[in-house]
């Protein structure tokens, strides 16, 4: 259906030696340990993260993965999420793609857009489960009303296709526009050869009614936007 690409669990390395926890407290990896050996998930999921992307500790894949099985045992949705990753990618275990998608569903049914967009991908291309469009597109339109930028992106070309959904140009570029905010951490803009064709058949009213719905849609947290 589309070219889609899952998003990893792993984050851009750092080599400082805190990082921010969900709360958004600093923290470190010996304030972090204590909590996480008495059973905080969050604690468990952010040691996870810590030894996954080299935030004051070397890396360590199987560290990580012990730490975000425990997280996920508790039903964490992010360490859920990281974990399916890890399965996928075969980071500190052997790969099984049965077990990603087994934590993607969990870690996407609990609301975590990243494993909304993987598991869509997933559904898209056959990878592990038969592929199926309608599927695809849920879970994608799912991230995308969370703000994930590639899932926003994948809807965007939906509409430009007319694939699933009917052929609809204005909201095609307002998914676009909505995906190429610099407010995002991850890259969604579409290709500007592309971009430039789609805006080529369409109206200055039509653009500029694309634009609108984008700052309307963002405005509302994306919600009641497709």
């Amino acid at each position: 259906m589309l070219l889609a690409a899952t998003v990893g669990c792993m984050a851009t390395p750092d080599n400082g030696t805190a990082m921010v926890l969900s709360d958004g407290r600093p923290s470190t990896i010996q304030q972090l340990l204590p909590l996480a050996q008495k059973g905080d998930a969050d604690a468990q999921r952010d040691l996870g993260v810590m030894y996954s992307t080299k935030q004051g500790v070397s890396t360590d894949y199987p560290q990580a993965f012990k730490w975000f099985q425990m997280a996920a045992d508790q039903g964490n949705a992010k360490a859920e999420y990281h974990l399916a990753a890890m399965y996928e990618e075969g980071l500190g275990v052997p790969q099984d793609f049965e077990l990603a998608v087994k934590w993607y569903k969990l870690a996407a049914q609990a609301g975590d857009a990243h494993a909304q967009y993987n598991l869509g991908a997933m559904h898209d291309d056959g990878r592990a489960i038969p592929e199926d469009d309608r599927q695809a597109l849920k879970w994608y339109r799912r991230a995308a009303e969370q703000g994930l930028a590639p899932a926003q992106h994948n809807l965007g070309s939906l509409y430009e296709q007319g694939h699933l959904v009917p052929q609809d140009n204005v909201r095609a570029l307002m998914w676009y526009t909505l995906a190429a905010s610099p407010s995002h951490d991850e890259d969604g803009k579409v290709d500007p050869d592309r971009l430039n064709a789609l805006v080529a058949q369409m109206t200055p009213a039509q653009v500029a009614t694309a634009q609108a719905m984008a700052r309307a849609c963002e405005a509302s947290r994306y919600q009641g936007c497709s």
